[in-house]
């Protein structure tokens, strides 16, 4: 259910548990009544937890991230890879590069200033790419038809992020689930609007090659396939704001939360 509709359960009896809708804080916190009619509200990282209690929240524990738990514990192997590199058909003597981008709002997409010419790169890259759902329909239509890339249809793309030497971006929460794997990544400068978080805003910068037009993409993805290790000392920083650990165990972590909190052993 949506945050805000725990109300709907008033009885002490009913255990109302949530977990935070996208990674660490990305977007920012509504009104604190709607988390702390939570008996316990999941997030990412022990940052997340600080910055909720100095909005009133009071009901956050940091577990990680289950959604990425398959990237760090086996689920994901290279046998899964191999057979995700057949289904996409992708070239073995070419880089993988995937492109991304947040919903249109606030000015935090930067969609626009690469739709109409991603395909230039399909020759001598792979190419993904994936959206936010609510995009405009129009541009989503653009990528699926362009000739020699791949619109990933998948509700979880995280599987497939293993599968990428670069990741390209804007202010989406995408950048930090690649940032798990510190990878290189490059993202579309955007401005600081009322949506976006400073101390996200600054992160992304620091963790990423940035560019303003996709004249400048193709210098800056030679840059990240010649230095690989680039901003590696930041991602991995990054990380420790983002996450409480990559360790795999999330979900099981708060499944034992989960279990004290009803009384089981």
């Amino acid at each position: 259910m949506a945050r805000h509709a725990a109300f709907k359960f008033p009885v002490h009896a009913i255990k109302k548990i949530g977990f935070d809708h996208g990674l660490y804080q990305f977007k920012r916190w509504t009104s604190s009544k709607y988390y702390n009619l939570f008996d316990m509200y999941f997030v990412s990282s022990p940052r997340q937890v600080e910055l909720a209690k100095e909005r009133g929240i009071t009901t956050t524990r940091a577990i990680g991230y289950p959604k990425l738990d398959k990237l760090f514990n086996g689920d994901i192997n290279t046998e899964t890879l191999d057979k995700f590199r057949l289904e996409l058909n992708l070239d073995p003597n070419k880089k993988t590069v995937i492109f991304t981008s947040t919903w249109d709002v606030g000015g935090l997409s930067a969609l626009n200033r690469w739709v109409d010419r991603v395909g230039e790169l399909t020759s001598k890259y792979n190419i993904l790419l994936t959206v936010h759902t609510w995009s405009d329909p129009k541009s989503i239509e653009k990528l699926r038809r362009i000739n020699g890339a791949v619109y990933l249809d998948a509700f979880d793309i995280a599987p497939y992020l293993p599968l990428c030497d670069v990741f390209v971006g804007d202010y989406n929460s995408l950048i930090g689930e690649f940032c798990a794997l510190n990878k290189l990544i490059i993202t579309f400068r955007v401005p600081l609007s009322e949506r976006a978080v400073p101390e996200v805003h600054q992160l992304i910068g620091k963790i990423s090659i940035q560019i303003d037009t996709f004249d400048e993409i193709e210098n800056a993805l030679e840059r990240c396939i010649k230095n690989p290790d680039e901003k590696s000392v930041e991602r991995q920083r990054a990380n420790k704001i983002f996450y409480l650990k990559l360790d795999g165990q999330a979900g099981r972590r708060a499944a034992e939360y989960m279990r004290t909190l009803s009384g089981e052993e």
